[in-house]
C-alpha cells in the first residue's frame, strides 16, 4: 500500500493543484453562448420593432386616402418627424405594386427564417467538431495523460488560441482557401448592403447583425437582416433643397460611395495578403506540428499552422476585414439612394471573383484539382465549418435576389 508521502501520489496531486479551474473555462463559454442569444434575440426585436412600425404600409391593411394638402398640414404639425415621413409614405404608397402582400411576406418570413436555421445548425456542428478536435490534439500534445480522467478545459483553453487555431487550419493549404476566403466577399458585400437598405427602408439599429455574424456565422446573421429587409419597405427621403441640394451635386466623388469604395479595397487587400501563397512555406504538406493539426493535403501549398499563424501581420490582417464590416453602418446618414454603393459593390463582387480566379490557379498550379478541393472541405472541422458559412450564403444571397420585394 502506498504511503501518504508517496513521491508518485505527490507528484499527482500537485499536479491536480497546478490545474486551472474548469469553472473559468465554462464561464467564458457559457458567456459566449449568452452574447449569441443575446445578439439572435436583440435582431428579432429589431424585426419584430420594424414588422409593427411598417405594418401599415403593407397593402393588406385598410387603404388611407390623403389629399395634398391635408398631407401638408400633418406634416407642419406634426413635431414627430419619423412619423410625418411614414405618413407621407402611406401616402403615396397605395398604388406601389413593391409592397408585399400578406402572404408574400409570410412566405418570405418563413424562407429565410428556415435558411437561418439550417445555417446555425451547419456551422455550429462542425465549430463544436473543432472544438472537440483541437482537444483531442492538445491531449495528445502532453502525451495523453488526463488527470484523474477529467476533462481539462481550463488548461487546454490556456494553452490554445482557438481563433488563431480555427483560422490558421483553415487557410493552411490553397484547397482550403478555395472555400473558406470566400467568406470575406460574403461579408463584404454584405455589409455594403446592410448600410443601404438600412438607411433607405429607415431599420434603426443594425450593427446586431453585424455583430452577429462575426462571432456566429455570416450565413445566419445575413438571413435575419433579410427577414428585418423585407419587413420594411422602402420609406421615399425628402429631396435635398437649396444649399445640401447644390453642395451634393458640386461634389466630384459622393462622400458615401468614396469610402465604400476605401472600405472594399482594404478589406480585400487584407484578404488577399493572408493566402497561403503570400506567406513563405512553413512545413511541407502532412507536417505534424505538437499538439495542433497541420495536415493540408489539398492541392498542394501545405503549410504548417504554427508557422503560418506565428507570422506578425497574420492577426492584424486577419481582422481587419472583420472590423471593416462595421464601417458601411457609418455612412448610413449620409446614403440617400440605392445608386450610392452600387459601384462600390459590384467592385467588391469583382475583386471577388478576382480573388477566387487566383486561389484557384494557385491550386491547379500546385498538382490539385475539383477532387482536391472537394476533399478539402471535409479534411478539417474549421473548414467545414466555415465551407458551410459559405455554401449557406450562396443560398441565402440567391434567394435573396429573387425574393427581394
Amino acid at each position: 500500500m502506498a504511503s501518504p508521502t508517496d513521491p508518485m501520489d505527490s507528484a499527482l496531486l500537485f499536479e491536480q493543484q497546478q490545474q486551472p479551474s474548469n469553472a473559468k473555462s465554462l464561464a467564458i463559454f457559457g458567456g459566449y453562448m449568452l452574447a449569441a442569444l443575446l445578439l439572435t434575440m436583440r435582431c428579432a426585436a429589431v424585426i419584430r420593432g420594424q414588422y409593427l412600425l411598417n405594418r401599415k404600409l403593407s397593402p393588406r391593411s385598410t387603404p388611407v386616402t390623403v389629399s395634398p394638402s391635408s398631407a401638408k398640414l400633418e406634416q407642419k404639425e406634426d413635431k414627430d418627424p419619423g412619423t410625418s415621413t411614414i405618413d407621407a409614405a402611406v401616402a403615396t404608397s397605395e398604388d406601389d405594386n413593391s409592397l408585399l402582400s400578406a402572404a408574400q411576406l409570410r412566405r418570405r418570413i418563413i424562407i429565410f427564417s428556415a435558411l437561418a436555421a439550417a445555417s446555425l445548425a451547419t456551422t455550429w456542428y462542425y465549430m463544436f467538431a473543432f472544438f472537440a478536435h483541437s482537444y483531442r490534439d492538445w491531449a495528445v500534445s502532453r502525451g495523453g495523460a488526463v488527470v484523474g480522467g477529467e476533462l481539462q478545459l481550463g488548461t487546454w483553453l490556456k494553452d490554445t488560441s482557438l481563433f488563431s487555431l480555427a483560422w490558421g487550419s483553415a487557410m493552411a493549404s490553397d484547397a482550403r482557401v478555395w472555400w473558406t476566403q470566400q467568406i470575406f466577399g460574403f461579408c463584404a458585400v454584405w455589409s455594403l448592403l446592410v448600410g443601404t437598405e438600412g438607411s433607405l427602408r429607415q431599420i434603426r439599429t443594425l450593427w446586431p447583425f453585424i455583430l452577429l455574424g462575426q462571432i456566429v456565422a455570416i450565413s445566419f446573421a445575413s438571413n435575419l437582416s433579410f427577414i428585418a429587409m423585407i419587413v420594411s419597405p422602402r420609406i421615399p427621403k425628402e429631396p435635398l433643397k437649396g444649399r445640401a441640394k447644390w453642395n451634393a451635386n458640386s461634389r466630384l466623388v459622393d462622400p458615401a460611395t468614396f469610402w465604400a469604395y476605401a472600405i472594399v479595397g482594404v478589406t480585400f487587400a487584407s484578404a488577399a495578403a493572408i493566402l497561403p501563397s503570400s506567406f513563405p512555406v512553413a512545413g511541407s504538406a502532412g507536417e505534424e506540428v505538437t499538439g495542433k493539426d497541420t495536415t493540408a493535403t489539398g492541392g498542394g501549398g501545405g503549410r504548417s499552422e504554427g508557422g503560418y499563424m506565428s507570422e506578425p501581420w497574420f492577426l492584424p490582417l486577419l481582422l481587419t476585414p472583420h472590423v471593416l464590416a462595421f464601417a458601411p453602418l457609418l455612412l448610413k446618414g449620409s446614403i440617400r439612394s440605392a445608386r450610392q454603393l452600387a459601384q462600390p459593390s459590384l467592385i467588391a463582387v469583382v475583386m471577388a471573383i478576382l480573388l477566387q480566379a487566383r486561389t484557384t490557379g494557385n491550386v491547379l498550379e500546385n498538382g490539385g484539382g475539383w477532387a482536391e478541393i472537394t476533399a478539402a472541405f471535409w479534411e478539417h472541422p474549421a473548414v467545414s465549418s466555415v465551407g458551410w458559412d459559405v455554401v449557406m450564403c450562396w443560398i441565402s444571397f440567391s434567394c435573396w435576389s429573387y425574393l427581394r420585394d
